[in-house]
């Protein structure tokens, strides 16, 4: 909602003090939202989505680069500490297995 404003707020300052032709602003548009889709490229994702599909050593990367760009001085590097819950997945899958078989 902010940002629909701020934009109405600037096409009404740029059409009645700058100039009445808007095909400039339209260019200018076009090249900022080029500008902040190459951009993008260079965002990290979040750690917590990296943690969340266990993809642990970019989650430490990224927060090795979050600590390096905050000028962190005595950064230590996580350690996750990841515990999977298989044996209750195949207990489970056997069990299901069992009940529909008999």
């Amino acid at each position: 909602m902010v940002s629909e404003g701020l934009c109405q707020v600037l096409w009404v300052f740029y059409l009645a003090v700058i100039s009445k032709n808007t095909f400039y602003f339209i260019y200018f548009a076009i090249a900022l939202n080029i500008l902040t889709c190459t951009g993008c490229y260079w965002v990290p994702e979040s750690p917590r989505y990296l943690y969340g599909i266990n993809d642990l050593e970019k989650c430490k990367k990224v927060l090795t680069y979050i600590a390096k760009m905050n000028r962190v001085q005595d950064y230590k590097e996580p350690e996750f500490q990841v515990d999977f819950e298989i044996t209750t997945e195949l207990h489970f899958e056997a069990d299901r297995g069992t009940r529909s078989s008999g």
